[in-house]
Parts: structure tokens; C-alpha cells; sequence
């Protein structure tokens, strides 16, 4: 557990750091909200120690600026020689969590690292359970892909920072041909099974450190790819569509002379459009297309324009 200890006194920060040594733990010092802020910003903290009373910014106004300005929440036990009620109940809603009195006494100040070290560990828990909880609420029980609600958190994200910085990415929907017929054909479980493969196929053709590959729903799949232009992802799609027909899944239920899976893809850029609902729209529309053009094929949006 990393220790952070804010206080103007060197002697101060010589004992308390001794005393949170000897405990096991690891003491980072700063005199002031200069140097606390900058410890914040550049390590992992797990606990604050934080005067009262200190020039330039009190220990009442930084716990305030760390409370705005943190993501997650630290505990801080306040540091002061004042005993008076007020001092408490200004501590508590500045955002303290508790106060040791100075003098420091060693077996109170070990007592509380102590008591604040569990419930650093059951927050660890319990963020752990939660960062589980999200997976799994935005991931595709069937495949194991991204579904639907987390793509909508991916889009959001990637369209902000093309408004932001001009950096563009393409999508691409991809549709297995005739998967009606293959379900009527062979059975729903197989049709599962289907769908499975076809996810692995994907997740194996795309660039594991930046792309994305969603469940959209039924036999449609979407491909998120950021940092690409149209050109780079017909290469994704070449390379998806050439496995999935070297793979050739049996389909014999299909009405036209091709005797395995083939699937058609639909491609568009965020270039192209003006909000995340016309970019999806766009390569919907590519992906019919290339239905039309008779399938297991793509079709990319900005060739109708």
C-alpha cells in the first residue's frame, strides 16, 4: 500500500514515514499541495495523510482539489493538532474520512494504516467485481464478441475524437448469406455453432490491439476499425473473406451453386458521415449492395456517392 503523507514539518514526515515503513507500506512525502498533486498524477496511491495546517493551501482546500479532480476515490485522514468540533465537521465535508490528533502516536497511526489497508483491499474487490460485471454486460454470451450496448460506449468514444483531433475510422457490417435457410436447413444449434465460428474467424483476421469486432445481432457482425481509412479496410475484409472461404462450412441448403458459408460486407468511413447513426446507416446500405451484387462479396459506401 502506498502511503501518501502531506504535512510542512520534515520531522513530522520522518516519523510518520518510520512508522508506515515499519507496517510494510510504502511512504511518498510531499511539504505541500504542489508536490502532493504531483505524486497524485505520476503514482498509485492507496491512502492519504494529510495536515490541516499548511501555507499556501491548507489541508481542508486540497483534500477539495483532490476530491474534484480524482477518477477514483482515496481515503484521507487528516492530520492536526486542533481538537475543536468544527475543525471535525469542516474535515468531514471538505472529504476527509478521519482524523488522527498531533502529537502522532505510533500505535493509533499503525492502527488506523491498518484499519485503512482493509478497506483498500475490499475497494480493490469490489472494483475488480465491478470492471467483471461491465465485461460481461457488454460482452456477447454466444460469441464472446463485443454486443451491442458495448459498441455504442466504443462509437461514442472514437466519433469525439475524430470531431477532436481528425483521426478517422471505418466500419464494416458483415452478413452470412442465406443464414435463414442454413437454420431451416440444419437446426438452431447449428446455426449457434455457425455463428461461433464465423465470430472466431473475425477475431482472428483483425489487428488484436486496436480493432474491434461486435455481435450486432442475428447473423450480423460489425467490425469497428480505428486509425483506418476505406483502403485499409478492404484488407481487413479481404482477409476475413478469404478464410471464411478457405474454411468453406458446409451449406448445402443454400439456393445458388456455392456449397459452403460466404458472408457480405458493407463499409464505411466516419469521413463520410455526420453523426454515428448515418455512419452505421451508410454501411448498412453498402452491405445490401453487396447482396445485390450477388454476395460473398463488399461493397464500400463512398462508391455511391
Amino acid at each position: 500500500m502506498n502511503v501518501l503523507l502531506v504535512d510542512d514539518s520534515e520531522l513530522i514526515r520522518q516519523l510518520a514515514a518510520k512508522y508506515i515503513q515499519l507496517e510494510g507500506y510504502v511512504p511518498l512525502a510531499a511539504s505541500g499541495a504542489t508536490q502532493a498533486l504531483e505524486i497524485l498524477k505520476n503514482n498509485s496511491v492507496d491512502l492519504i495523510l494529510m495536515d490541516v495546517e499548511m501555507p499556501h493551501m491548507n489541508g481542508f482546500e486540497l483534500t477539495r482539489v483532490i476530491r474534484q479532480t480524482m477518477p477514483h476515490w482515496i481515503p484521507i485522514i487528516f492530520l492536526t493538532s486542533k481538537t475543536e468540533d468544527k475543525f471535525l465537521v469542516e474535515g468531514i465535508e471538505s472529504g476527509g474520512d478521519d482524523y488522527i490528533y498531533k502529537p502522532i502516536n505510533e500505535v493509533i497511526l499503525t492502527s488506523k494504516l491498518k484499519a485503512m489497508a482493509r478497506i483498500v483491499e475490499i475497494k480493490l474487490k469490489l472494483d475488480e467485481a465491478n470492471e467483471k460485471l461491465s465485461q460481461l454486460t457488454q460482452t456477447d454470451s454466444l460469441t464472446g464478441l463485443i454486443n451491442r450496448r458495448g459498441m455504442k460506449s466504443i462509437l461514442k468514444r472514437l466519433w469525439k475524437n475524430s470531431l477532436s483531433t481528425d483521426e478517422h475510422f471505418s466500419v464494416v457490417f458483415l452478413d452470412i448469406d442465406y443464414f435463414k435457410s442454413y437454420n431451416d436447413g440444419y437446426g438452431h444449434q447449428a446455426g449457434d455453432k455457425c455463428l461461433e465460428d464465423i465470430a472466431q474467424i473475425i477475431a482472428h483476421n483483425i489487428r488484436k490491439d486496436s480493432d474491434m469486432a461486435v455481435r450486432y445481432g442475428g447473423e450480423e457482425f460489425l467490425l469497428i476499425l480505428p486509425h483506418t481509412n476505406i483502403e485499409g479496410s478492404l484488407k481487413v475484409v479481404n482477409s476475413i473473406r478469404n478464410k471464411i472461404n478457405e474454411t468453406a462450412l458446409e451449406h448445402k441448403h443454400r439456393p445458388d451453386d456455392i456449397p459452403h458459408i460466404t458472408v457480405s460486407f458493407g463499409i464505411s468511413s466516419s469521413i463520410l458521415a455526420n453523426n454515428i447513426s448515418e455512419l452505421l446507416q451508410q454501411a448498412d446500405i453498402a452491405m445490401y449492395k453487396a447482396k445485390e451484387l450477388g454476395r460473398n462479396t463488399f461493397f464500400n459506401y463512398e462508391d455511391l456517392q
